[in-house]
């Protein structure tokens, strides 16, 4: 009889493989990190994946199931990994062709990244146990995801809060969709750095390093931090356009919690709430906002919310 307290968690991103096993408790009983190698093809990448959760499986038969999120469109149901960018995969058969590789027989879930860290939240983070809340991913692009009535929301086509792509008034950098004025053109890291670079950006404000190779969000934000104008002003902007992002989203799911996590939004947190929080006043009717806290995501490994796909995935409450 399997043990249903293990479980294994696995984060494929575009660089590198993460996997824990875990128990209820979020006690990580196991890691491994590795680099997903993308150039060398999808099957060096899943034998790598393999190889991972065979890693943190070692001598135990007992883990209830393993949950994967990928930075793509997946099909859960069918274990398929309908497009990933990042991975250069499409209609990859991930279930199958892994479930091949590993030394334990184990359910395989899947489902996107986001919506996997939504739930990781909801288990282990500051939004546990919390049925309405919103979880916001700044890093190189926006993500997001929710709990409505203690269930991960997924729309008709698995793409529910596709903020990213959301276009804002006012925004008009071309973005890799094909769309003009996404959100993400701004509100991401390399939004940021190329809205800081622009010459369109406040000219009257010379760069501090004009032609720079390699300027992060992070600069930016240590520019800001440090008095810099034109920073300083990015992130007074950055600020806003979240605000008015986050106010559309109160509006419609009116969630008592929005957790703030990715690179970007968890190092420019304290920088740029208080302007969100303004914005939102100015924008929002009061009851949607009267009781919202904004919190920081505190989740200590990236895999945690795959593993939490397993014990969902065999809930009533799905």
């Amino acid at each position: 009889m399997k043990n249903n307290s293990l479980a294994v968690g696995v984060d494929i991103g575009g660089t590198k493989v993460a996997s824990i096993l875990v128990n209820q408790a979020g006690e990580i009983l196991a890691s491994d990190y590795r680099m997903t190698a993308v150039d060398m093809g999808k099957d060096e990448t899943i034998r790598r994946v393999a190889e991972s959760i065979n890693s943190v499986v070692g001598d135990h038969r007992d883990v209830c199931g393993i949950g994967i999120d990928i930075p793509g469109s997946v099909d859960p149901e069918k274990g398929m990994v309908e497009n990933a960018v990042n991975l250069g995969w499409d209609r990859v058969e991930l279930r199958k062709e892994l479930g091949e590789k590993l030394t334990v027989n184990s359910p395989i879930y899947l489902q996107r990244d986001t919506y996997a860290q939504t739930l990781g939240e909801y288990y282990f983070g500051v939004a546990q146990n919390v049925p309405n809340y919103v979880y916001l991913a700044m890093g190189s692009g926006l993500g997001a995801g929710a709990m409505v009535n203690g269930k991960l929301l997924l729309g008709n086509n698995r793409s529910a809060l596709e903020i990213g792509h959301l276009g804002l008034t006012g925004l008009t950098t071309p973005c890799a969709c094909g769309k003009i004025g996404c959100a993400e053109t701004l509100l991401s890291g390399p939004g940021m750095v190329r809205s800081y670079l622009s010459q369109d950006w406040h000219p009257e404000f010379a760069l501090e390093t004009p032609g720079r190779i390699g300027l992060t969000a992070q600069d930016i934000l240590t520019y800001a931090q440090a008095g810099e104008m034109r920073a300083s002003l990015l992130m007074e902007h950055v600020s806003r356009y979240l605000g008015e992002l986050i106010s559309d989203i109160l509006m419609v799911l009116n969630p008592s919690m929005v957790v703030i996590a990715g690179g970007v939004g968890l190092a420019a947190f304290d920088v740029l709430v208080p302007g969100v929080e303004r914005e939102i006043a100015k924008r929002t009717w009061k009851q949607n906002y009267v009781d919202l806290v904004i919190k920081k995501s505190a989740l200590n490994s990236s895999a945690l919310g795959a593993a939490t796909l397993v014990w969902y995935s065999m809930s009533d409450t799905k």
